[in-house]
């Protein structure tokens, strides 16, 4: 495994943590950013449309990477604060290998999601030859 590479169990992580390239770019983002912002802050630097942005969002703040701030006003504000330090440390090692192999991270990201577009697939099938139950009556 090379210095940029990341370790079995982080790449266990990132499949299980992030989803899309949107979520990453979310993700890095937030982690740079030196306080709470808003998602229009994050649509305007990461150039983003907001259907995307929104889901990205969603899925940050489900695995614990992000924390809506409280009172906040009117416009929601988010901050980067991972709910876990295996979190804080998946994030640190993605933004580390992101900035010298990109092309490593982005390869990874694509395996990952091949394998659950096939894992899906074969649920599909699978489903398709299940036979319904005889109801009792």
């Amino acid at each position: 495994m090379g210095s940029h590479e990341l370790s079995p169990d982080l790449q266990e992580r990132l499949k299980e943590a992030l989803g899309s390239y949107d979520e990453l770019q979310l993700l890095l983002y937030a982690r740079g950013q030196p306080g709470p912002w808003t998602m229009q802050d994050a649509s305007r630097r990461l150039h983003l449309e907001e259907q995307p942005l929104d889901n990205a969002l969603a899925c940050l703040l489900e695995a614990g990477f992000l924390w809506t701030v409280e009172d906040s006003g009117p416009e929601k504000r988010f901050t980067y604060r991972p709910s876990s330090p295996a979190l804080a440390e998946l994030t640190e090692r993605l933004a580390e290998t992101l900035d010298r192999d990109p092309l490593y991270l982005f390869d990874l990201m694509n395996r990952h999601a091949l394998e659950r577009l096939r894992t899906s697939a074969a649920r599909t099938f699978a489903s398709a030859f299940v036979l319904g139950r005889k109801k009792d009556g």
